[in-house]
């Protein structure tokens, strides 16, 4: 009883029964290999290994040390349902890569290794650290940017952040113009949401091209569907358009290319 309610207490966010939490799994090991049967020896080494593993790949341990932001910047968004309770080896190894912290990297994720999830928390990371107040997610089609777009906001709901997906039209359209808006011209001492923008390539190679300074607010770009590269003419124009983004984006973005 006192290894379960340790265990509700330290996923709700009660951080004081993370000690009670290995003490108690501690206690049931130590009593079975004092006393118990073979079977209980086993089970109580089972259930040790476990909880040790568990604590060590939760988000409240690993999120200080891998974004280098205290625990506390990080509290409203692990009460969310939506937020993952405990990293996957994918995000461990972004994380151990330094990109939650802002550095660029080429990243192969096989299927349902939590791709969008270890792209929330690089945008999460660099809104709260105040690396980014815009960030791009770049995908080669149309129904990929829908489906982005519903995804982030699903897990940024109830949160002031703007998720922005744009039209593939090249044209400036009302979207467009929204975006500029919230942007660009805010009335003085009103201060700008974080801002997502999902685009296809083409459409944020032609927004730039129109406000060139739209490049000034884009301090991280995630690249989807990088393996698209390999499919003949479609894959070359993705890569000659993100080539031309780095070249107008400033040096200090951080990109990633998934």
């Amino acid at each position: 009883i006192q290894l379960v309610d340790a265990a509700k207490s330290y996923y709700g966010l009660d951080l004081s029964s993370k000690d009670l939490l290995i003490h108690a799994s501690h206690a049931i090991r130590n009593h079975c290999h004092a006393e118990g049967t073979d079977r209980e020896l086993l089970l109580s080494d089972i259930i040790a290994s476990i909880v040790k593993r568990k604590v060590e790949i939760s988000s409240l341990s690993l999120l200080p040390h891998y974004t280098g932001l205290p625990l506390e910047s990080w509290l409203p968004v692990l009460a969310k349902e939506t937020f993952i309770h405990e990293f996957w080896p994918a995000q461990k190894l972004l994380g151990e890569a330094g990109v939650f912290g802002g550095h660029s990297a080429v990243v192969q994720l096989p299927t349902s290794a939590g791709k969008t999830k270890s792209a929330e928390l690089i945008i999460r990371s660099s809104f709260l650290a105040g690396r980014a107040s815009t960030a791009v997610i770049i995908a080669p089609f149309r129904s990929l940017c829908r489906e982005i777009s519903e995804s982030l906001s699903v897990a940024f709901s109830d949160e002031d952040v703007l998720i922005n997906q744009l039209n593939d039209v090249p044209q400036i359209d009302n979207f467009d113009i929204d975006l500029f808006f919230q942007l660009f011209e805010q009335p003085e001492g009103i201060s700008v949401s974080p801002t997502i923008i999902v685009s296809t390539p083409e459409k944020l190679v032609y927004l730039l091209r129109h406000k060139p300074e739209l490049a000034d607010e884009i301090s991280l770009v995630i690249y989807d569907e990088g393996h698209q590269f390999d499919t003949g003419a479609r894959g070359v124009t993705y890569e000659l358009l993100l080539t031309t983004l780095k070249q107008e984006l400033r040096p200090e973005t951080q990109h990633v290319l998934i």
